[in-house]
């Protein structure tokens, strides 16, 4: 009886090790505005008359494990999906889509004809 449960708590703690999976996607976090149109985070919150952060804060993306990610745009959240492939990256719902890149911790995404640069946060 004690090697039948020494060999069943072996193979739970066994697959518990497997479930956890591979290193983390280094992708994956929060990237926050960092230019728009060729203008500075700076700039745009000059124009929009807003702060530096609160610029920053109203584009970004987070992007979460299983393909899943958050976006926001002018303080309104939206849940979408995102996949990357090699450096061509989108995010999509079941409505619309949306293409850039994802390289070197920077996104780039057309947003209604607009350049949008949003870098990855620490």
């Amino acid at each position: 009886m004690k090697r039948i449960l020494a060999f069943v708590l072996s193979a739970v703690m066994l697959l518990s090790l497997c479930a956890c999976g591979g290193a983390a996607d280094p992708n994956l976090g929060v990237y926050k505005l960092s230019s728009i149109i060729g203008m500075s985070v700076e700039d745009y919150a000059e124009l929009t008359g807003t702060t530096a952060e609160e610029a920053a804060d109203s584009f970004k993306v987070d992007l979460k494990n299983g393909g899943k990610a958050t976006f926001t745009i002018d303080g309104e959240d939206t849940d979408v999906s995102w996949k990357l492939e090699g450096e061509t990256f989108t995010l999509f719902d079941d409505e619309q889509s949306m293409e850039g890149t994802l390289k070197d911790g920077e996104i780039t995404l057309d947003v209604e004809g607009f350049e949008v640069v949003m870098a990855k946060q620490q």
